[in-house]
């Protein structure tokens, strides 16, 4: 999520979703075909009707100008909001939440990333889309900035629609990132839209894939759970989504799979503490130094002009410094593509 105010018109605040467990056939049938992740995450849209907050509207003339013009101040933005959460302090992915996307997100995500709850000044992108917007989690770069502690600890859903923005910064860099967000915000998010469901989907077959051996019959019980317990001790009923959270009917073990209704269609979550028996601060780790890893991309391939050092200094490198790194493809003969990665 990065510009609720985009994203989110209209969304309303919802009062009624559902658990894993509540589309159980959609999700195993028989505990034949829901073992197949694509048919799995294809039934659980059919059963869900997937969040629609991102339609395109009317017109789709682009004004190439104008989005020019704006994604290096958008690029910007960015990039200093993450370096004042930087300076802040930030820390690894919480290991619970780790232990419950491995397997579904690549450990070159989860490796990278970093996170922490609120801060940043008054004109960071986090503070304004937190306190004016309403999203639950902002990523800047590789930096993911979260509005509330359970969030942060107990959701691996939106973790989930959080690190596929920290992919497509890797994929594309900042620079690309920003055009794209700029000239169509819809085409950035919906992939982070769709991690969600598929995420639900997934949790769904790991669970199946546990239980298959012991029983013919998946109920809907056995499907309620994370995909690694979390330590929290306790059910919940109250579903945290990217733009907004529900009360359920029933209840679960904090960390499983949900969704909350809205006028927008189905917003995907986990369910996590209720406010009367929030997270222990003690669990959310001290600030600790950034340091990204060697080998972590500081721009994306190009021709950056001739006789290029060989390296330099970074101090948001772990090594505080950067190495050239040679790409394929020339700009000219003997000249090849080259960007800096961490040394």
């Amino acid at each position: 999520m990065l510009l609720s105010a985009l994203a989110l018109v209209n969304a309303q605040p919802a009062n009624a979703g559902g658990l894993l467990g509540d589309i159980v056939e959609g999700v195993c049938g028989n505990c034949g075909a829901g073992r197949d992740l694509d048919d799995a995450h294809r039934r659980v849209k059919e059963a869900i009707p997937p969040y629609k907050a991102l339609e395109e509207g009317a017109s789709k003339v682009v004004n190439e100008t104008l989005v020019q013009s704006t994604a290096p101040l958008l690029q910007e933005l960015i990039a200093r909001s993450r370096d004042e959460a930087l300076n802040a302090g930030v820390a690894p992915i919480p290991q619970e939440i780790r232990r419950n996307l491995q397997g579904f997100i690549p450990d070159s995500v989860l490796n990278v990333a970093r996170y922490r709850v609120r801060g940043g000044g008054d004109l960071s992108l986090q503070v304004n889309s937190i306190r004016y917007g309403e999203a639950s989690a902002i990523t800047l770069d590789y930096v993911i900035v979260f509005k509330g502690q359970n969030d942060a600890l107990y959701n691996p859903t939106l973790w989930a629609h959080e690190l596929t923005h920290v992919r497509q910064y890797q994929e594309w860099g900042l620079k690309d990132f920003s055009i794209r967000y700029v000239r169509s915000y819809s085409s950035v998010e919906a992939p982070a839209y769709e991690a969600e469901t598929r995420y639900l989907a997934w949790v769904g077959v790991q669970n199946s894939q546990q239980w298959a051996s012991s029983s013919s019959d998946i109920s809907s019980s056995l499907l309620n759970h994370p995909a690694s317990a979390f330590s929290f001790n306790g059910n919940s009923n109250v579903c945290g989504t990217a733009v907004t959270a529900c009360q359920l009917n029933g209840s679960a073990p904090v960390g499983t799979p949900c969704w909350c209704n809205t006028p927008l269609g189905a917003a995907t979550g986990s369910l996590i503490p209720t406010s009367s028996t929030s997270a222990q601060q003690g669990l959310f780790p001290p600030p600790m130094p950034a340091g990204l890893p060697s080998g972590f991309g500081m721009q994306v391939c190009g021709c950056w002009g001739p006789n290029p050092a060989p390296t330099a200094p970074e101090s948001r490198c772990a090594s505080g410094g950067v190495r050239i790194n040679v790409c394929p493809g020339f700009c000219a003969p003997g000249h090849p593509l080259y960007a800096y990665v961490c040394q």
